[in-house]
C-alpha cells in the first residue's frame, strides 16, 4: 500500500513491503523519479533493504540487480547504466570527512549520475539540501516500511514545473 502526503518541509511517500522482491519493485518505481544529479540518502538499521533497494532502482537504470553488491568494503562502487550509479557505503566511516578522502564531493558536484548512500545520515552534511531520502524500518522478520522525502528545495521546482 502506498499513501501520499505533504508537509511544509518535503513530499512524502511511504508503503510497506513484505519481501525483497517488493523492496526491489519499490526502487524500480522510485528510479522512475530520479535523474543524473541527484543524491539519494538510504537510512535504515542494518538488515533493513537498504541494499535491495538500490538493486531496484539500479535495474530502472539497466544495471541488473545481480551486479549490485553492498559497497561496505570498498566504500564506493560505480556501475555503468543509463546514468552512471554511484552507490556509497557510510556504515564504517567514523565521519563524513573520510568520504572527502575518495571523492565524494568530485560524485555530488559531476552532476553526470546518481549518488546513492547507504548508512545516509552519516554525510547528510555533505548532501545538497534537495537531496532524496528514503527510510527503511525493519517491522517484522520480512515487512519494511520504506518512507521516501524530496528535499525542500527540489520540491518546490517540480511544483513550478508541474509535477
Amino acid at each position: 500500500m502506498i499513501s501520499k502526503s505533504n508537509t511544509s518541509e518535503r513530499s512524502l511517500e511511504s508503503c510497506v513491503t513484505a519481501n525483497p522482491e517488493e523492496t526491489r519493485a519499490w526502487g524500480l518505481k522510485l528510479a522512475r523519479r530520479l535523474q543524473a544529479g541527484d543524491c539519494l540518502l538510504l537510512i535504515g538499521e542494518l538488515g533493513a533493504g537498504k541494499t535491495t533497494l538500490v538493486q531496484g532502482i539500479a535495474s530502472g537504470f539497466g544495471v541488473p540487480p545481480e551486479k549490485i553488491r553492498s559497497p561496505t568494503f570498498v566504500l564506493i562502487r560505480e556501475y555503468d547504466g543509463q546514468i552512471p550509479i554511484y552507490h556509497v557505503d557510510a556504515y564504517r566511516l567514523r565521519s563524513a570527512e573520510e568520504l572527502l578522502d575518495v571523492g565524494f564531493e568530485d560524485y555530488l558536484a559531476s552532476g553526470r549520475g546518481l549518488v546513492i548512500v547507504e548508512w545516509g545520515e552519516v554525510v547528510r552534511p555533505l548532501c545538497p539540501p534537495d537531496s532524496w531520502e528514503v527510510r527503511l524500518e525493519i517491522l517484522d522478520e520480512h515487512r519494511r516500511r520504506l518512507t521516501s522525502f524530496l528535499g525542500a528545495h527540489r520540491r518546490r521546482k517540480r511544483h513550478r514545473d508541474g509535477d
